[in-house]
């Protein structure tokens, strides 16, 4: 007959599938060395071995817990709090889970049990309390068995800030949204480490810095995919700001090639050694004319990694680039019809 996980035991989630996986494969070449425990019929600690030793076809050793419905509870928690990597919000719900069973706990007791700070419990039993979900206590009783007031918490409640986010429209907005919203981020921290525990800051960091390396990483991936494309972006000059752009050419100098190119103006004539070739066609405001045509392009060379030029007519018959030994690897439209400045 297979056995059902004891309620007690749903307080910890289950291990991650790559925990599993080397669970199981340890069990199966070194067998279960520790027993699975059973209270009232069922398993109160254990049921990752239990479903490993089913999977892998080892038969399960058991013991039994003899206690009651509060002491199995608290091995649970004791046998589990060391082994497991638990996200603060995890620990918040073991102690919510606690608090529901016995609201008359101390919160320090509960603290203790579940290895957070005695305030990140007076915060979790507030927000209980307020929503009616246990009932509002004026003592509680500490591990020594003796009641004593309960001191609630007298941290003055902050004024509320609304941190709106506004999408940014060129690079300076974005840069300087980035800078405000981290500045919000680690004030939040440093309340999370006043107000919960420095423990829990360093969870939170950690997992922020998580975030932020897979979101590094994906875009990272995009920049080589576009690379591989050939539609990589070249340096946005300053003057691109104010232009309007409709078609791109992106051009590449094979290996062992003397490549270069020469553009209508801008004084670049017979500009030799090119590596990397990107014109922009589009339009920018010219005196009275909002809408002349202008030539944009940026290229590097073996001894100019970031160079810009650009010309300005008033037909576009004479705006022109020649290009002698280079590829080309994409024309169409650009990624975004109004560049941003680099400055």
């Amino acid at each position: 007959m297979k056995l059902e996980p004891h309620p007690s035991s749903a307080m910890f989630p289950p291990i991650s599938d790559e925990d599993f996986d080397k669970l199981a494969a340890d069990i199966k070449l070194n067998g279960l060395h520790q027993p699975i425990v059973r209270y009232q019929g069922k398993i109160l600690d254990g049921n990752n071995r239990y479903r490993a030793c089913e999977l892998v076809k080892v038969a399960p050793k058991f013991t039994d817990f003899n206690g009651d419905d509060a002491q199995a509870r608290n091995y649970v928690i004791s046998a589990n709090i060391h082994r497991r990597h638990l996200s603060p919000d995890q620990r918040r719900g073991i102690i919510a889970a606690l608090l529901k069973a016995d609201p008359s706990q101390s919160n320090r007791q509960i603290g203790e049990q579940t290895k957070t700070s005695h305030h990140t419990v007076e915060a979790v039993r507030t927000e209980m309390e307020a929503t009616g979900q246990i009932a509002q206590l004026d003592k509680t009783t500490g591990a020594d068995g003796k009641t004593r007031k309960r001191t609630k918490s007298t941290t003055p409640e902050k004024e509320k800030i609304k941190i709106e986010y506004n999408k940014p429209f060129d690079r300076k907005s974005a840069t300087a949204a980035y800078h405000l919203h981290e500045e919000h981020l680690l004030d939040v921290l440093q309340d999370i480490g006043t107000l919960s525990s420095p423990g829990h800051a360093v969870e939170y960091g950690e997992a922020t810095i998580k975030r932020l390396q897979e979101r590094i990483d994906a875009m990272q991936d995009e920049e080589e995919e576009d690379e591989e494309k050939g539609i990589s972006e070249s340096p946005t000059p300053s003057f691109l700001s104010a232009a309007e752009i409709t078609s791109q050419f992106n051009y590449s100098c094979p290996s062992n090639t003397a490549c270069s190119f020469v553009c209508s103006g801008g004084g670049l004539s017979g500009t030799e050694h090119v590596t990397k070739l990107t014109v922009h066609l589009g339009t920018m405001p010219l005196g009275n004319n909002q809408n002349a045509p202008a030539l944009f392009y940026d290229f590097s060379t073996r001894e100019r990694p970031n160079s810009s030029g650009f010309s300005i007519s008033a037909g576009l018959g004479t705006l022109s680039c020649q290009v002698n030994g280079l590829t080309l690897d994409y024309v169409g439209r650009p990624s975004s019809r109004r560049l941003p400045s680099t400055k």
